[in-house]
C-alpha cells in the first residue's frame, strides 16, 4: 500500500498531530486532514484522506501538492513525506 518511500524513513515519536487549518493571518486558505510534525531529523508527514466515489485525479493531486507546499512553507519543513488515502485507490503524492 506504500510505497516508494525513502530508504532512511520511519515513523517517529511526533512532536505534534493535528488537522492543520491556516491561519486567517497567511493570505492562503489551506485545511490538511492530518500534518504530523517531526522532531528536526525526522520525517513529517502530511496526508490528505478522500472519502468519495470517484478516484484521487491528476487535479486532484496538483492541488493537494500545492496545499502541501504552503504549509511546507509556513511550518518550514525540511523532511517531509505526503500520503494520499482515498476509498477509490490508495496512492502516495511525493
Amino acid at each position: 500500500m506504500i510505497k516508494n518511500l525513502p530508504e532512511d524513513f520511519k515513523f517517529v515519536e511526533y512532536e505534534t498531530v493535528w488537522k492543520y487549518i491556516s491561519s486567517p493571518v497567511y493570505q492562503k486558505d489551506i485545511e490538511i486532514d492530518v500534518f504530523a510534525k517531526a522532531p528536526k531529523d525526522g520525517y513529517s508527514v502530511i496526508v490528505e484522506v478522500k472519502n468519495r466515489d470517484r478516484k484521487f485525479s491528476k487535479e486532484d493531486a496538483e492541488f493537494f501538492i500545492k496545499k502541501a507546499g504552503i504549509l511546507i512553507e509556513i511550518e518550514k519543513i525540511e523532511k517531509l513525506v505526503c500520503f494520499v488515502f482515498s476509498i477509490k485507490s490508495n496512492c502516495m503524492v511525493g
